[in-house]
């Protein structure tokens, strides 16, 4: 089964639905999301780091359960096989809901975890983020974002996102449509203001920290590293704003 056949992946989750017990869809749930992320990484059952990989998905399993918990507090009536769905899935990681939050698990190491000091308005916020080990210097993360709307984007939208992001020295390798959304509500977190319908960057798997390099070492590793060819037109439109606020 291929990691990113995301209609596959749909399909069976859908299958879950048959669990109308909570504890016995929580358990098929995280069998689904280990036999999804062990196809993709080619890991063996009972193989080296077995007992870390175990402990990782009791881990997700206990954060999964405390966050429907909690969404169940103020709907004492929801069972969990009609409160969470399958979002979808990408290289790297997949998501699915509870409630008002996404919970997105799968390998994510990359530089906007390491350099990143605080939320950033242009990017969805991180409520909760933890990472567990599955091999010798591999991990999997579990990332929990709230829920936002994903309809009506036009791509200058997109583009604004992309700027804003590339303003905080980062770049964005995937930027499009489906990686967007707006946030569903007024909130301060973490001492950012998002205010409903503010643009926000869903996809946080794909930055890249670039700090001060310049524009030709910028488009080099584009060329090199990029597999969304927007990103090249965004950093020319980018570099070429740059040049004409400075004259």
């Amino acid at each position: 089964m291929s990691f990113i056949n995301e209609q596959q992946n749909r399909e069976l989750f859908l299958l879950l639905r048959q669990y109308k017990d909570d504890e016995m869809f929580l358990e098929k749930l995280v069998e689904l999301i280990k036999k999804i992320l062990y196809e993709r990484d080619n890991f063996v059952k009972n193989s080296d780091n077995q007992l870390e990989r175990d402990e990782t998905f009791n881990n997700i399993k206990q954060k999964i359960k405390e966050v429907f918990e909690l969404y169940k507090n103020n709907n004492p009536d929801i069972t969990m096989v009609d409160t969470i769905s399958f979002v979808g899935c990408g290289r790297t990681s997949l998501a699915f809901k509870i409630g008002n939050e996404v919970l997105k698990v799968g390998k994510s190491d990359n530089d906007y975890y390491k350099n990143r000091k605080y939320n950033y308005s242009c990017v969805i916020p991180i409520i909760f983020k933890e990472s567990y080990k599955v091999a010798e210097k591999e991990y999997y993360t579990l990332v929990i974002t709230p829920l936002v709307y994903t309809d009506n984007i036009v791509e200058e939208e997109v583009y604004d996102a992309y700027k804003r992001l590339r303003d905080l020295g980062y770049i964005w390798n995937d930027p499009k449509i489906g990686n967007i959304g707006k946030i569903m509500c007024d909130y301060n977190y973490d001492g950012v203001e998002y205010k409903a319908g503010d643009i926000v960057i869903i996809d946080i798997e794909d930055f890249a920290y670039v700090g001060e390099e310049t524009p030709e070492e910028v488009l080099d590793e584009i060329t090199y590293f990029s597999y969304n060819k927007n990103t090249y037109i965004y950093e020319m439109r980018y570099i070429e704003e740059k040049k004409n606020k400075i004259k």
